[in-house]
């Protein structure tokens, strides 16, 4: 009748999944060691929550659905981990939704470490509006790569990318100035790509305020003096797609 924390590992799967939804909670992890997971029905599912996790090996290559076929269930205090140098593909959905019962940080995380990357195919897709909660994935670029570029513009918009606050972007085009601060920010936008709209967000996921910019100015200045203090994620909406980073405001 009791319950322990237990991993689940699978070495190098070929497996399917019909009919049938897998759940990893409280604290329970699944260690896949290379391999493809495929899903029968399109009420299959692996169901991560409450402090547990899905962690792809090494320099492994892991494969989740195909064809759009099957659900990876990410709910509040779940983690996805890419090792060193792994590669994870999502062939089938990824569906973002809260867990009431869980106490701690509720966010959904990704946690990319060096020489990993993460990937979807072009039929993957995120639902993220389940039980009237709007919910993000929040992805930790702590030295992977990740491409989004078969996931649709409002797929695009679900997937926070958190830089450490040495590195906050990879390709550099914007640098925000001070950081922490009191409120008034500014961007530098050192390459003049076109900034359409900077959304702000609580770690919650929720949007707490938006700006419609259409500009391509090398400076944009913001003020957020009416937030309170904590952190924050600035969305910013470019030509050429989504960049997010993480803000202070004392």
């Amino acid at each position: 009748t009791l319950r322990h924390p237990v991993n689940i590992v699978l070495d190098r799967a070929e497996m399917c999944i019909a009919d049938m939804e897998l759940i990893s909670t409280g604290g329970t992890n699944m260690i896949i060691d290379g391999g493809q997971i495929n899903f029968l029905d399109m009420k299959a599912c692996l169901q991560f929550r409450d402090n547990s996790s899905l962690i792809i090996e090494k320099r492994r290559t892991v494969q989740l659905g195909a064809e759009g076929i099957g659900n990876i269930n990410l709910r509040s205090g779940s983690t996805v981990v890419l090792k060193e140098n792994s590669e994870l593909i999502i062939g089938g959905r990824i569906i973002l939704t809260p867990y009431k019962q869980y106490k701690g940080d509720k966010k959904i995380d990704v946690d990319l470490q060096p020489g990993s990357h993460l990937s979807f195919t072009s039929k993957s897709e995120i639902i993220n509006q389940v039980f009237g909660n709007e919910e993000f994935l929040y992805v930790h670029m702590n030295g992977g790569t990740i491409d989004k570029s078969n996931l649709s513009d409002e797929d695009k918009a679900k997937v926070i990318l958190l830089y450490p606050n040495n590195h906050q972007s990879t390709a550099k085009d914007l640098t925000i100035f001070p950081n922490p601060s009191t409120g008034l920010i500014g961007l530098y936008n050192g390459h003049n790509n076109q900034v359409n709209q900077i959304r702000v967000l609580n770690t919650n996921g929720t949007i707490v305020q938006s700006h419609n910019t259409s500009t391509d100015e090398a400076y944009i200045n913001l003020d957020l003096s009416g937030l309170y203090s904590g952190m924050y994620i600035l969305e910013i909406q470019k030509g050429s797609g989504v960049e997010a980073h993480r803000i202070i405001i004392n």
